[in-house]
């Protein structure tokens, strides 16, 4: 069992941090972290584009500003190094809450490409990560944000990180992740936890900081009625941070999601696409309600740790007027 334990953050009014603790604690350091404009992002799919990017990148830079461990307390932005995802990572705005949070102006970026795809089996493979412009010195601090939900991206991408690093004869003394994200994203970080403590002399840590929660990724075992396996991250079965459970009550549609980020790659930059994604889910949500599903019965589906306010207020409303409503918000 894993179980949140607080930090108290008296000078940061915006943010609220808790330790994970319990099942597999190790070496990782990991946390979760929510913010108003992170829960937006997570609860609110109107939430696109520009305006998503801008809420994603403030968030980080609320939990930058809020939490400093120890181990930044000599830590100089030379030293520092951003390393994204194409597309998605580039969502955290990381190079530019760092600015933001602590004022560095010379803190390196790195990029690398990562395009996926299904084989036949349903099962997510690279089909291109060939752009590769990564920059990297001797006792590196590397930050990251992605989604991970398979996590084949991150693990591609720590892959050819530690390759680059070997190549320049640098090496890497923390690595810093943020991620909207399941238990993958701690699967793959721990083994290059191992990989890193035995080449990097000065390697000393990973700190993993979820936003809003340890999510659930859906399998073939999980009981919803919609859902893509491997890709939707759920509110149902997951470590949530307590904020982000009490912004549940302010809209019973909120956990009616299908997931918790959808595509974080069209969600910024091909809003057609992404509204066409969401468009579809509600549609399917509207054939349920024509069958006979109630709102409350598809939110104790979706997510069963409702509280009894919630399941209240989702008792009075139509579940097909709530598709319908969805539905022509997200029509193009």
């Amino acid at each position: 069992m894993q179980t949140l334990e607080p930090i108290d953050m008296p000078n940061a009014a915006h943010l609220s941090l808790s330790k994970i603790i319990g099942d597999y604690d190790g070496p990782i350091r990991r946390y979760i972290f929510s913010t108003a404009e992170t829960r937006d992002i997570v609860n609110k799919p109107d939430v696109m584009g520009m305006d998503y990017t801008e809420k994603l990148e403030s968030g980080l830079m609320h939990l930058l500003t809020g939490f400093r461990p120890h181990h930044f307390d000599n830590l100089h932005e030379d030293q520092v190094n951003v390393f994204n995802f194409l597309r998605g990572g580039l969502n955290f705005g990381l190079r530019q809450a760092l600015h933001r949070a602590y004022g560095w102006n010379f803190h390196r970026t790195s990029f690398m490409s990562s395009q996926r795809a299904r084989d036949k089996n349903g099962r997510w493979y690279i089909t291109e990560d060939s752009y590769r412009k990564i920059t990297i010195a001797k006792g590196s601090v590397v930050f990251c944000g992605d989604v991970v939900a398979t996590g084949i991206t991150l693990e591609s991408g720590l892959e050819a990180l530690t390759e680059e690093i070997v190549k320049r004869n640098a090496s890497l003394k923390y690595f810093i992740f943020f991620t909207i994200g399941c238990h993958k994203a701690e699967k793959i970080l721990q083994k290059y936890y191992d990989l890193w403590k035995k080449r990097f002399k000065d390697f000393e840590g990973i700190d993993l900081f979820y936003i809003e929660g340890k999510f659930h990724l859906a399998d073939s075992k999980t009981p919803v009625s919609i859902k893509l396996q491997g890709t939707d991250l759920l509110r149902r079965d997951s470590l949530l941070m307590p904020a982000f459970i009490e912004a549940q009550e302010e809209d019973s549609r909120f956990a009616l999601e299908r997931c918790t980020i959808y595509d974080a790659g069209s969600r910024a930059y091909d809003i057609e696409e992404y509204k066409a994604d969401v468009h579809e889910y509600w549609e399917e949500v509207e054939k349920l309600a024509k069958h006979g599903m109630t709102t409350k019965e598809y939110l104790l589906e979706r997510f069963p740790e409702a509280s009894p306010t919630l399941l209240e207020h989702a008792q009075k409303k139509s579940l097909t007027d709530i598709a319908r409503e969805r539905i022509d918000r997200f029509s193009s």
